[in-house]
């Protein structure tokens, strides 16, 4: 189970990349860089590869077995932090700065 959870996310790493590359003009809008929910937003991007092959390391270290088995797929499962973040971060963009990237709190 685990071997197909991390494949799945090994597969979001090519939409990682495709998103990453626009998501430096997060900061374009004057007064963005200035936003702690903008920031959290590019951070929580940047956190996907990350989690990622942290987790992918540390199903290769742990032993095979049956009670192991959902221990490796919960950290295989770890990248889903970063997806949350992001939708959370989009949700607070949209409801307290209406939208707007350069909104400071």
């Amino acid at each position: 189970m685990y071997i197909y959870i991390n494949l799945l996310f090994g597969a979001g790493l090519f939409i990682w990349v495709i998103m990453l590359i626009p998501s430096v003009m997060l900061f374009d809008a004057p007064g963005s860089t200035n936003s702690p929910l903008t920031l959290a937003l590019f951070i929580s991007f940047l956190f996907y590869p990350i989690l990622y092959f942290f987790g992918l390391a540390i199903n290769y270290a742990i032993e095979d077995t049956k009670e192991d088995r959902s221990k490796k797929a919960k950290y295989a499962s770890l990248p889903t932090l970063s997806i949350v973040a992001v939708v959370i971060c989009l949700i607070l963009i949209d409801t307290l700065c209406e939208g707007k990237l350069s909104c400071s709190l």
